[in-house]
């Protein structure tokens, strides 16, 4: 609501990240999604950034046939946008997409507000195919380029497909206005079930994008938490049983103890001054019942 912007300015922080659902631009029949819904918050959410002087990192979330398998992308399971018997047809109809968003985010009314803009969320690279995935950006980037011509618009943004900042040395030299994203998570795949001070060097260890700044270029963290481990509602899907050994704890947050608070609190300083240069979004400013995952509660 916009509440949550004003919340969001009066704290300090500066950007948001918007992530937009490639049905808030068109559904087709038989596609289980609202239409013509989405669009309109997102038009709402441009005007509050605006109103409370918050700068938008807007990015397409979603990719027809899925570019990950995950729920997040609309459809969990199979993999079918530059892989499989649709995607190739899954991809052409991507690539309207953006260019839909980008024609949009070049208007006077928005180029201000929107300065950055990702192609696609978390693709999965290690299915896709890394040939594949690096001619869908090279594409997208002549594309958006071709709208706001050299030197101009939005920085585009692509996720380095969960493969690390390493592998994207000197990839694509000579773009134009090109930022790479990485999500460093630790609390999938078991969660940190050590001592609360080995969090922070954990953190500093692991989340540096210090060396990508140099081989690659501009490098953010487009997602981060305080999450340590996947305890919460929903966390890994509807119905979806954490893999954390012992979330009770974790899960009641107001009887946490000083140490807990503490050891949360110094793992995400530690994170965020890994991450300072040239900056970080928090995934998510808030979530339902979960506490880590959520700015406002932590």
């Amino acid at each position: 609501t916009e509440v949550d912007f004003a919340e969001i300015a009066a704290a300090g922080l500066n950007w948001i990240r918007l992530p937009v659902p490639y049905w808030a631009v068109e559904t087709w029949p038989g596609e289980p999604f609202l239409a013509k819904t989405a669009w309109n918050y997102v038009l709402l959410a441009l005007q509050w950034a605006r109103k409370y002087g918050l700068r938008v990192y807007l990015e397409l979330h979603t990719a027809p046939g899925s570019q990950n398998g995950y729920n997040h992308s609309g459809r969990e399971g199979p993999i079918n946008f530059l892989n499989g018997p649709m995607g190739v047809a899954n991809a052409d109809r991507t690539f309207g997409y953006i260019r839909v968003l980008a024609e949009f985010i070049s208007q006077n009314q928005y180029e201000d507000v929107v300065q950055m803009f990702g192609v696609i969320n978390e693709p999965l690279l290690g299915i896709i195919g890394r040939d594949q995935l690096t001619r869908f950006y090279l594409q997208s980037h002549d594309m958006l380029r071709e709208i706001t011509g050299i030197g101009k618009g939005a920085y585009m943004v692509i996720h380095d497909g969960f493969q690390g900042t390493g592998s994207w040395a000197d990839f694509l030299p000579g773009s134009q206005r090109i930022i790479l994203d990485t999500h460093p998570y630790v609390a999938f795949g078991g969660g940190l079930d050590a001592p609360l001070d080995s969090w922070p060097p954990a953190a500093c260890r692991g989340f540096q994008t210090n060396a990508s700044q140099t081989t690659f270029g501009i490098t953010i963290t487009g997602e981060f938490s305080a999450a340590i481990n996947d305890c919460g509602e929903w966390i890994k899907g509807v119905n979806v049983n954490a893999s954390f050994s012992n979330c009770t704890p974790w899960n009641d947050w107001p009887n946490w103890t000083q140490d807990m608070k503490d050891g949360v609190k110094q793992f995400v300083m530690a994170e965020m001054d890994a991450m300072h240069v040239p900056g970080w979004f928090f995934w998510t400013w808030k979530v339902r019942k979960s506490t880590i995952p959520s700015v406002k509660r932590c």
